[in-house]
């Protein structure tokens, strides 16, 4: 889904009738008045880009439906496309599973935690899959918050984090507390580490380049799971790739910020949390609440 928010690098659309092209939105290029900006709140700009693509996404989803439901009227330039006909009653609406990358992780679990704005109805998200999700939008309590609210982030939840995020220590030890809490409460969640990978290994972006072989090797371990989630096999998966997943983070040199790494080898899962059936893949026990830290 393209955003308009200013996180794109650039977009078109009209305004006032005459479409034009928006950049990114640079956070420095903007003044904000005494007291917006605070330690609760250090990255404004961003909160309200999560407001904005929350709305986005609940418009998008409207507009879609009703084009499955056979009124394309609701796409303002729907006559430049002569096939919406051949839509009608061709999608599974009324279930379906966010995936978002980076900001776009954030945006899932804002959007999974928060109410529904007047106008909208809920979307009908069975399941989540966050690929590296960006926490520093997020307001400074939110783990805590989620934590003690458990109407929201209730539903089987897939997170795969890159090396490169797991070893970023205050971000992971923000994304420890929210998602061992979420695998508690959702039956067939896991939260694990794709060791080697980095931030854009999520992105078609690497698998472009002529060197890509590692990439495309990481984006078939990403599919593979993330379709083993879907289809509730992710047990399956994890049995499939043998001594290449591991219970256990180990990092090795970890207050030298150029020397760390993870104890295991490039292509490994590290599972951190799980309520997955763990006896597929060797795992003895699980703890009293149903989510495993392994």
């Amino acid at each position: 889904m393209e955003h308009r928010d200013g996180t794109s690098p650039a977009c078109t659309y009209p305004v006032d009738g005459e479409s034009s092209s928006h950049y990114y939105l640079k956070p420095e290029a903007l003044d904000w008045q005494e007291g917006v900006k605070s330690q609760q709140n250090p990255m404004p700009l961003r909160t309200q880009q999560l407001e904005m693509r929350h709305v986005e996404i609940l418009e998008a989803f409207k507009a879609f439906k009703s084009v499955i439901g056979g009124d394309k009227t609701t796409i303002s330039n729907h006559n430049d496309y002569r096939y919406w006909d051949s839509w009608k009653n061709q999608v599974d609406v009324e279930s379906m599973t966010f995936v978002g990358h980076s900001f776009g992780g954030c945006t899932g679990i804002h959007l999974l935690s928060h109410a529904i704005p007047e106008g909208f109805e809920a979307l009908p998200i069975s399941k989540a899959i966050i690929h590296d999700p960006w926490f520093e939008p997020l307001s400074a309590d939110f783990e805590e918050n989620a934590k003690q609210n458990g109407n929201f982030l209730s539903i089987p939840v897939l997170v795969i984090n890159s090396g490169t995020f797991t070893l970023w220590r205050d971000h992971f030890a923000r994304e420890e507390a929210l998602f061992g809490a979420w695998v508690q409460r959702a039956k067939g969640s896991i939260f694990t580490t794709l060791v080697g990978s980095k931030h854009m290994a999520f992105s078609d972006f690497p698998v472009l380049l002529p060197w890509s072989k590692q990439a495309i090797l990481f984006h078939h371990d990403m599919h593979d799971l993330s379709n083993a989630f879907i289809e509730d096999k992710v047990g399956e998966f994890l049995l499939s790739k043998g001594d290449r997943i591991r219970k256990e983070l180990i990092v090795d040199n970890p207050e030298d910020d150029k020397r760390k790494r993870i104890r295991a080898d490039v292509g490994d899962f590290v599972v951190h949390f799980s309520s997955v059936d763990l006896v597929d893949f060797g795992s003895s026990s699980t703890s009293d609440n149903g989510a495993a830290p392994i």
